[in-house]
């Protein structure tokens, strides 16, 4: 388990980092999801990943999309805060979640 948790840690860490880079250095010209882009070359740090993946975040969140990196960086603090504790699974904890995803995803 404990290897699991530091391997979640590592993915978090990097997709925090790797989001914020692709979000700081977007270029409306680049080739993304709203868009085909004019310029031959991806200015984006990400690539046409990141180029991707910043259009999509800022066509569908607007600068909002600057929250996604810090709520993984806030994940990455709940994993190392309570990595030493092993919780059993709660149903009710993950249905209320879930839900109040869903939810937020329909407003």
């Amino acid at each position: 388990m404990r290897i699991l948790t530091e391997g979640a840690l590592i993915g978090f860490v990097a997709l925090c980092v790797y989001l914020l880079m692709a979000l700081i250095t977007y270029h409306p010209g680049d080739p993304g999801w709203s868009q085909t882009g004019t310029n031959e070359l991806v200015r984006n740090s990400g690539g046409p990943t990141g180029a991707w993946l910043a259009d999509v975040f800022f066509s569908l969140f607007g600068y909002m999309s600057y929250l996604f990196p810090m709520m993984v960086a806030y994940r990455v603090w709940v994993l190392l805060k309570h990595r030493i504790e092993h919780p059993g699974f709660d149903g009710v904890l993950v249905t209320l979640r879930v839900v109040g995803f869903v939810l937020v995803m329909l407003s």
